[in-house]
């Protein structure tokens, strides 16, 4: 596990272990963290880890529900980075739920 540094920005990097790449096949993967801090990015590297990995684990145990917990996983972090930006940028708006839950609604219809 480690993170990386690209365009000023952090992302999460890991290989993909051994263990789990007959379910993922990709040889690593990688997420943004959303910040141009590197200790934000430390602090927040071992949770984008504990995710991979549940999510391997739901791989292996033949449960689908493992790509229903990475994408809910996913969406929850990237609503709480898009709420603290604006916060952040003294941008509020009633509607951000409103929205967000018909974005996810037909995301989830999707699958």
């Amino acid at each position: 596990m480690g993170i990386t540094q690209d365009r000023g920005r952090f992302y999460f990097v890991m290989r993909v272990p051994k263990r789990y790449r007959n379910v993922d096949t990709r040889s690593q993967v990688r997420q943004a963290l959303h910040t141009d801090s590197r200790a934000e990015a430390i602090r927040k590297a071992p949770a984008i880890e504990e995710q991979f990995v549940a999510y391997w684990e739901d791989l292996i145990a033949g449960n689908d529900v493992g790509r229903q917990r990475l994408w809910v996983q996913i969406a929850t972090f990237a609503k709480r980075v898009l709420l603290a930006h604006r916060n952040h940028q003294g941008v509020g708006h009633e509607t951000d739920n409103e929205n967000w839950a018909q974005v996810v609604g037909e995301d989830r219809q999707r699958d």
